[in-house]
């Protein structure tokens, strides 16, 4: 069903301007690796969290235990924790491609990805219609049980909740150490070309001699 989101997040066009603002160098400095882990780690503690108090939730005549299948060609029957984590992970995932949809200065935005935007939506749409109500074609599809209202009520604010957490996360917190960060790597680079420039001009004072001398010594070094 997010197979679909995969393909057409990537068909985002390129921003319509260049930019000065050079893209992080690799994939495995820190920016990259704090936005991704701390994004995952997010994500864990909302699963945990409502699974671990899922049965004290729902009581004993509504929980539905998880059991295997006694029939090994046919899948587990249906249960509360399989249905909450189906519908919980499925809005996280969405939240997630949403959230790491960068545009500007690099891409358009999202809304000039029909395609994208069409299936974000429809898939949003659908979550939250099951997150209210588990049809039978839907059921039987997806091996999901009935969850009482009560608790709907408190799966939406988890997922809103979720939504919002991720977004801070990674539009506020993300890009304020990305900055630093950059900052920290053009300060080290102006160093250097400072640095460099400084030993050319410190040679172009020596005398002749001394630096013959320096140049021999460096390269018996």
């Amino acid at each position: 069903m997010l197979v679909p989101l995969c393909v057409f997040q990537s068909w985002t066009g390129a921003y319509h301007k260049l930019t000065p603002i050079l893209p992080q160098e690799s994939l495995f400095n820190f920016p990259v690796l704090l936005s991704v882990l701390g994004s995952a780690l997010i994500q864990l503690i909302f699963q945990l969290y409502m699974s671990f108090t899922l049965e004290g939730d729902l009581g004993a005549s509504n929980y539905t235990k998880c059991v295997e299948s006694t029939v090994f060609d046919l899948d587990d029957p249906p249960c509360s924790t399989k249905t909450l984590l189906y519908l919980l992970t499925t809005m996280q995932y969405i939240t997630c491609c949403l959230v790491f949809s960068i545009s500007k200065p690099f891409r358009k935005p999202v809304y000039t990805n029909p395609l994208y935007l069409v299936s974000v939506s429809l898939m949003a749409a659908y979550g939250f219609y099951l997150i209210f109500h588990v049809d039978s074609w839907s059921g039987n599809l997806l091996g999901l049980t009935q969850l009482p209202w009560t608790y709907k009520q408190k799966l939406l604010i988890a997922v809103l909740l979720n939504s919002l957490v991720s977004y801070i996360f990674e539009k506020f917190f993300i890009a304020w150490v990305a900055l630093r960060y950059d900052n920290r790597r053009a300060d080290h680079a102006a160093r250097q070309r400072v640095n460099i420039v400084n030993s050319f001009m410190h040679q172009a004072q020596e005398p002749p001699a001394v630096r013959k001398a320096s140049i021999e010594t460096g390269r018996t070094q």
